[in-house]
């Protein structure tokens, strides 16, 4: 065999946790764990093939990106599908992400069950919609199925009750506006907070609704006249905005 196809090893270096090993034909040194030395038999002067020298690299890789792994679930719970789309931008084939991915699994750092069970208890009591709660989890490689035995737990009135509070909490904010803006900004934001129609239905039906756009109104005319706009435009503009036909008469 030539010596082009063998990596000597010509040093063992204990590193922290790791062991720099450095090879003969081979410009950086290799950090291998203790497992790996053992498990390859890395001693000074043992003798590799190239493929034996290309199963250690591999191994290296492993688990170098088996340390990024864990690194970003512990920033942030994570879906395998998440960990799988970040290891793929690293381009990683599909065997080296497999095995990654069952080791992770092995361990309990990925487990989507658990996941969806911690999420979907966090959506409730933060005052999301089951329409949100359905499509991020979605997004992050969970199916539907997946999902509906978990959202049993999400009682209607409740989601009715998180509806109501958020549209309230909306409502202080934007009394100065005319009441059907109003309702079109809570539909808005409820939608956004992936609550179905029927519910907000029932919100925009229970709600108490003031109308205090009256100086808001004001300053819009003001605005347009500045524009020399005729009166007829002014007031198709203004209805535009919700605000009601008697209303803009009477400050016109």
């Amino acid at each position: 065999m030539k010596s082009s196809e063998t990596y000597v090893v010509e040093s063992v270096q204990k590193k922290g946790k790791k062991y720099l090993v450095q090879f003969e034909h081979s410009d950086e040194p290799l950090p291998l764990t203790e497992d790996q030395i053992v498990e390859f038999r890395v001693i000074k002067g043992s003798v590799f093939s190239t493929s034996d020298f290309e199963n250690i690299k591999a191994s290296v890789a492993i688990s170098t990106y088996y340390a990024k792994s864990i690194h970003y679930i512990d920033f942030k719970p994570r879906t395998k599908k998440e960990v799988v789309e970040y290891l793929q931008t690293y381009g990683l084939d599909e065997e080296a992400i497999a095995k990654l991915i069952q080791k992770l699994e092995q361990i309990g750092y990925i487990d989507d069950e658990r996941y969806v069970s911690r999420f979907v208890e966090e959506c409730i009591r933060k005052g999301k919609g089951r329409y949100y709660i359905l499509q991020t989890l979605n997004q992050k490689g969970i199916a539907k199925e997946w999902v509906l035995p978990f959202l049993e737990e999400y009682d209607k009135d409740v989601e009715r009750e998180n509806a109501m509070a958020l549209a309230n909490k909306l409502l202080l904010k934007i009394t100065d506006y005319p009441v059907k803006k109003q309702k079109i900004q809570i539909q808005q934001k409820l939608l956004s907070a992936g609550f179905q129609s029927e519910i907000i239905g029932y919100v925009i039906h229970h709600l108490s609704f003031e109308n205090h756009s009256q100086e808001r109104l004001a300053k819009e005319v003001a605005k347009l006249k500045e524009k020399n706009l005729e009166k007829e435009k002014i007031i198709v503009k203004l209805l535009a905005k919700g605000y009601e036909y008697a209303d803009i008469k009477k400050v016109l």
